[in-house]
């Protein structure tokens, strides 16, 4: 079942460090898949299905090609709490609603690079949108480095950037995503399956970059396993929320 809000816009509210020069960028586009998901949802499996295959096949094919899952939690009340969802990944469902001038959300949606929105089992249309992006040039270099450090209480991860040139109206998400999780679910819609995911939100910092240049920590929960992570930056527009550059960072090249 897929499940629709009526929303009324305007109410929303140490290892070395591995840097991607400017010869490096991609001559073509980039593109970031965000699914809008929850476990409590029967019509979402189909479309996590999906967002895994684009993921493994941006894997194998080396592409600029970035997959994020956020689990809302207006499905929690329903009958399966998701322990994956959050109200701040709710919340960006809302702006991209507003965004776009939309009276809904729903799950599952997919949605191209800030841009295309779309019921997120449509492989088809996800293809299309992915082939379109890719084929547009990059206007804005972003590049990404980190560094890793420790404490009693968390691990921390040190995340650098720079961005040439800085577009105005700019926001900087950097993201952390987890990937090969998987979960019983004991009730709901889904009651009685094991739902694989992929490029699930663990973790999203935002910043308003001032300058060129800067760095910030990110905290990796304890739970996570920092082998199956990737950092994912996002440049975008905080009025049309079209992401204007992107790169990934695996975690796992920090060798202890």
């Amino acid at each position: 079942m897929i499940i629709r809000l009526i929303i009324v816009l305007g109410c929303f509210t140490m290892a070395i460090p591995c840097m991607v020069g400017a010869e490096d960028r991609p001559a073509n586009g980039f593109v970031v898949v965000e699914l809008f998901t929850s476990e409590g949802c029967s019509s979402c499996p189909p479309a996590d299905r999906v967002l895994s295959e684009i993921h493994q096949q941006a894997v194998n094919e080396q592409t600029p090609v970035y997959t994020l899952a956020y689990h809302v939690d207006y499905w929690d009340r329903l009958g399966w709490k998701d322990r994956f969802s959050s109200e701040q990944w709710t919340q960006r469902q809302y702006q991209y609603a507003k965004a776009m001038r939309s009276q809904q959300v729903y799950t599952p949606q997919m949605i191209i690079n800030g841009q295309h929105a779309f019921v997120g089992s449509r492989k088809a249309t996800a293809k299309k949108y992915i082939k379109s992006e890719l084929a547009k040039k990059t206007i804005v270099n972003m590049e990404l480095g980190f560094s890793k450090q420790s404490d009693e209480a968390a691990e921390l991860v040190t995340v650098s950037w720079q961005i040439h040139p800085l577009p105005p109206n700019a926001q900087l998400h950097l993201v952390l995503a987890e990937d090969q999780l998987k979960t019983n679910v004991r009730r709901g819609e889904n009651s009685g399956k094991q739902l694989h995911h992929n490029g699930v939100v663990r973790n999203m910092q935002t910043i308003n970059p001032i300058n060129t240049q800067g760095k910030t920590t990110i905290t990796l929960p304890k739970e996570v396993n920092r082998g199956n992570c990737r950092i994912i930056g996002l440049l975008q527009d905080q009025e049309s929320m079209r992401i204007m550059a992107a790169k990934q960072l695996s975690l796992q090249p920090i060798h202890e």
